[in-house]
């Protein structure tokens, strides 16, 4: 079948005409090898999701990094001690779906108890497990209501400044 256009989600290198994610944004190379965090914004169907999926795929392939894109977009309920041990099977799910066997996160249950830190301690955990850099891509992160959000930024933020 030959490629076509798409513009209804995200694109498949091997179905649609796309640019190479690493042409379309080429600062970001810059700022995951510098260890940076950063924000994609741009209006919807733009190919944020693409980009991101297809750079994930990339960066793992080279074995340098162990790089997944979760999406949080089906996150709605801001109840942080009910949500967030969901957000950490959502991660374990993507994970086994776009990494490795030898670069899996831990099992999530054990840090639902604390869920407040759970998202930071289970990055930690994983990061600590690993043979290489992990790097995540979270999609539609802005669909997530207030007070999830806050929790998410904030232990990603806490996680990022008290890394080894």
């Amino acid at each position: 079948m030959p490629r076509v256009f798409n513009t209804a989600g995200p694109c498949l290198a091997e179905k649609h005409y796309m640019i190479a994610a690493g042409r379309r944004l080429s600062q970001v190379r810059e700022l995951i090898d510098g260890e940076h965090y950063f924000v994609i914004h741009a209006p919807r169907q733009t190919g944020k999701t693409t980009l991101l999926r297809n750079l994930s795929r990339e960066l793992t392939a080279e074995g340098r990094y162990a790089a997944l894109t979760v999406s949080l977009e089906s996150f709605t309920d801001p109840n942080i001690p009910q949500i967030m041990p969901q957000v950490l099977a959502e991660l374990q799910h993507s994970a086994r779906q776009q990494l490795p066997e030898h670069c899996q996160p831990p099992n999530p249950e054990a840090f639902a108890e604390t869920p407040h830190i759970a998202l930071k301690t289970h990055l930690s955990a994983w990061c600590a497990s690993i043979d290489r850099p992990l790097v995540v891509f979270f999609d539609e992160v802005d669909a997530i209501p207030g007070a999830l959000l806050i929790s998410v930024l904030r232990q990603l933020r806490d996680g990022y400044t008290s890394r080894p």
